[in-house]
C-alpha cells in the first residue's frame, strides 16, 4: 500500500513538472510575441545561456532558451574519447590539446565530398581520391590534392555531393541536381555551407548572429554563441537581449574610458576619453591645463597665477628687476622689490634699479645720501660710515754724540 502510493505521488510530481515546463514555453512564446521578438533573437542575443566549463573535454557554452549564450572553455584533451561530447568536434588536436572538427590528412575524418583544411574544419573538396567517388564507382574521379578538387568529371562521372562538373573538374556548387553533402550543410544560392557553424548563415541561409563591429560571435550546432566584445569594446549595460552587444566604445567613452564605469572628470573644464585614458578636452575660461596632466584638470588660472599669466608661458619671475610681482587679470603687476633694492626713480620700466646697500646717494633706502662731515663717504650694508686716512706717526730721534 505504501509503496503504491509512493509511485502515484511520484506520478503526480513528475505531471506537475512537465505542466510547469509547458507553461514557462507558452509564456516565453507570449512574451516574444508582445514584445516582437523572434525564436532567433531569443536564442542569439540574450545573457540567459551559460558556458559549460568542465573538465577534461568540456563543451563550449551554447545559447540559453530565452537568451543567448556566453562563450565558455573549450575544454582541453589528450585523446579523442575526451571530444566525444564536444560541440566543436570529435578530434584532439594534438597540438593545442584542443577538440577540433578534424585533423588534416589524406585519410581525414570528414564526410563524403568533404576535406580537412589548415584550420582543421570540413570544406567542400578532397584529400584523396575516396573522397571523390562513391562506393563501387567504376569509372573512379582522381583528386588533385594541391587544389582539393575532384578532376576528370563528365556527365558519366558524377561529382561528390557540393560540387558541380564545370570543364572537367569538380568545382564547389550545388543545385537541385548536385546536393549538399550533409544535413550540417545548405544550399545558399548555388553554394553549399556549413549552417551549423557559419556565422553569416548560422542554422540557416542569410541568418547571421547579431552582426556588429563591436562583438565577437562563433556558430555552434546552429546556434550563436557570444564569445567576446572586440578590443576597445564593452557591453557595459550586461543586457545582450537589447541587441546592441558591445555596446560601448571604451576608447571614446566620458563615462566609460578604457572599462566600463571609469568616468572621466575634469576640474575647471571638459573631460575627453582618448584611446580610454582621460584627457582634457577643454578647459573653462580663465583657466588652463599648463602641467599637461589630466588628474589635475586645469589647474591654473590664468588671472592670478604668477607663474601662468595670462595663458601658459608667461612667468612673472623677472618681469620687474630685482622685484617681486603678482598677477592681477592676466596681467603681471609690480609688487614690491627685492631686500637690498629700491625704485628710487619710481620708474616701472628699469624695476628696482638702485642697490641701497652700497649707493651712496640712497644709502639703506632712496633719497637717503651718506655724507659724514670731513670725511671720505662709504655706504655699506645699508649703513652709512667713512674711510679715513690711517694716522701719521713721527718718531724723533736723539741726534748721535
Amino acid at each position: 500500500m505504501g509503496t503504491r502510493s509512493n509511485t502515484r505521488l511520484a506520478t503526480i510530481h513528475r505531471g506537475a513538472a512537465s505542466l510547469l515546463v509547458l507553461l514557462v514555453v507558452v509564456s516565453m512564446g507570449a512574451c516574444a510575441d508582445i514584445w516582437g521578438i523572434s525564436d532567433r533573437e531569443l536564442t542569439s542575443s540574450g545573457t540567459g545561456g551559460t558556458a559549460g566549463t568542465g573538465a577534461v573535454g568540456g563543451t563550449t557554452g551554447t545559447a540559453g532558451k530565452g537568451g543567448g549564450g556566453t562563450g565558455g572553455t573549450m575544454g582541453e584533451c589528450t585523446v579523442d574519447a575526451n571530444c566525444v561530447d564536444s560541440q566543436v568536434g570529435p578530434k584532439c588536436d594534438p597540438e593545442t590539446k584542443t577538440c577540433v572538427e578534424c585533423l588534416p590528412g589524406p585519410n581525414d575524418n570528414c564526410d563524403f565530398g568533404l576535406y580537412c583544411d589548415a584550420t582543421k574544419s570540413c570544406f567542400i573538396g578532397c584529400a584523396n581520391d575516396g573522397d571523390c567517388n562513391s562506393n563501387g564507382a567504376t569509372t573512379p574521379l582522381k583528386c588533385n590534392v594541391e587544389s582539393h578538387l575532384c578532376v576528370e568529371c563528365d556527365a558519366s562521372k558524377k561529382c561528390p555531393p557540393g560540387s558541380k562538373c564545370m570543364e572537367g573538374t569538380c568545382l564547389p556548387g550545388c543545385d537541385a541536381g548536385a546536393p549538399c553533402p550533409n544535413s550540417d550543410w545548405e544550399c545558399c544560392s548555388d553554394k553549399c555551407l556549413n549552417v551549423s557553424k557559419d556565422v553569416q548563415n548560422c542554422g540557416a541561409c542569410n541568418d547571421p548572429c547579431v552582426p556588429s563591429d563591436s562583438t565577437n560571435w562563433i556558430c555552434l550546432d546552429g546556434g550563436c554563441v557570444f564569445q567576446s566584445c572586440n578590443p576597445g569594446h564593452a557591453d557595459c549595460d550586461q543586457d545582450l537581449s537589447k541587441g546592441n552587444g558591445c555596446e560601448v566604445s571604451t576608447d571614446t567613452s566620458i563615462a566609460n574610458c578604457g572599462k566600463c564605469n571609469t568616468p572621466c572628470t575634469v576640474a575647471n573644464g571638459t573631460p575627453a576619453c582618448v584611446g580610454g585614458l582621460c584627457a582634457v578636452e577643454d578647459c573653462n575660461s580663465p583657466y588652463s591645463d599648463c602641467n599637461l596632466m589630466a588628474e589635475d584638470g586645469c589647474e591654473s588660472n590664468n588671472n592670478t597665477d604668477p607663474n601662468h599669466c595670462g595663458n601658459c608661458s608667461t612667468s612673472c619671475a623677472g618681469a620687474f628687476a630685482n622685484a617681486q610681482a603678482t598677477c592681477d587679470s592676466g596681467t603681471c603687476q609690480f609688487d614690491m622689490c627685492n631686500i637690498g633694492f629700491g625704485n628710487c626713480n619710481n620708474v616701472l620700466s628699469d624695476g628696482c634699479e638702485v642697490d641701497v646697500t652700497t649707493s651712496l646717494a640712497n644709502c639703506g633706502s632712496c633719497d637717503s645720501p651718506c655724507s659724514p662731515p670731513n670725511a671720505v663717504p662709504k655706504c655699506e650694508a645699508v649703513m652709512c660710515g667713512s674711510n679715513r686716512a690711517p694716522a701719521v706717526r713721527v718718531i724723533a730721534r736723539r741726534p748721535r754724540l
